[in-house]
């Protein structure tokens, strides 16, 4: 899509698939790193700047499909499915939010505690400590609650677009346009169902967190998190 002559792939949502693809893939590759990989304590900077990364990306790609759900509804508004609706001096802003607010959230992980255990006869890291995990927690489940809410609600006003929509289709172009934003729309609602499954989960894991029993939770957790981040 990069290098494609087709101007549809330089639109704002192939824009937006593209980051957040990207942030789902690296989100997926540091997560598997810092669960595969022992860390001693003695690379601790490490550590921390691989749950920097993880964190910065999977909210990072959150953002981005936020941004894809807005714009298919302005896409839909439109009669005309203009897709380059947003200048790019719009495009730079939401960019720069979509990593630059993700990364100050990653400080919680930058400057927070981590438990620690002896194996082997080494002191290796342990995961973060109870404090800075809940926390982290508790900032995703706004974030994914917040997703979850506006994205069933623009799927709602998606429908109502679409019936619009259908009363005013009069010929064979407008017909393949309304199957192609269809196939959009299936597209973000896929991406709603996984974030509120991960939205679900986050919330199950901290109360087990807070309650002390955590283990059924994260034995489940590799699947869900390659399941939700891939989606990007």
């Amino acid at each position: 899509m990069i290098i494609s002559n087709d101007s549809y792939y330089s639109t704002p949502f192939y824009h937006f698939f593209i980051t957040t693809g990207l942030c789902g893939i690296i989100s997926s590759v540091s997560y598997m790193c810092l669960v595969q990989i022992i860390f001693p304590v003695e690379i601790h900077i490490v550590y921390r700047i691989l749950c920097m990364v993880n964190t910065t990306s999977s909210t990072g790609a959150t953002i981005g499909k936020f941004y894809i759900l807005v714009q298919r509804y302005f896409i839909l508004k439109s009669i005309s499915f203009d897709e380059q609706k947003w200048s790019g001096k719009i495009m730079r802003r939401l960019l720069f939010v979509q990593f630059f607010f993700p990364f100050l959230l990653s400080f919680i992980y930058g400057f927070g505690t981590y438990k620690s255990k002896i194996k082997d006869g080494v002191l290796i890291l342990n995961g973060a400590s109870d404090t800075t995990t809940v926390t982290i927690k508790v900032v995703n489940n706004i974030i994914y609650a917040v997703y979850v809410f506006f994205g069933f609600s623009f799927i709602y006003l998606y429908r109502r677009s679409f019936k619009r929509m259908k009363r005013h289709a009069e010929s064979g172009t407008t017909s393949n346009l309304l199957n192609k934003q269809r196939v959009m729309v299936i597209f973000v609602l896929g991406c709603t169902i996984t974030h509120l499954i991960k939205a679900i989960h986050q919330i199950i894991w901290t109360i087990a967190a807070a309650m002390g029993s955590q283990t059924f939770v994260e034995a489940v957790y590799p699947l869900k998190n390659q399941m939700v981040t891939c989606r990007g």
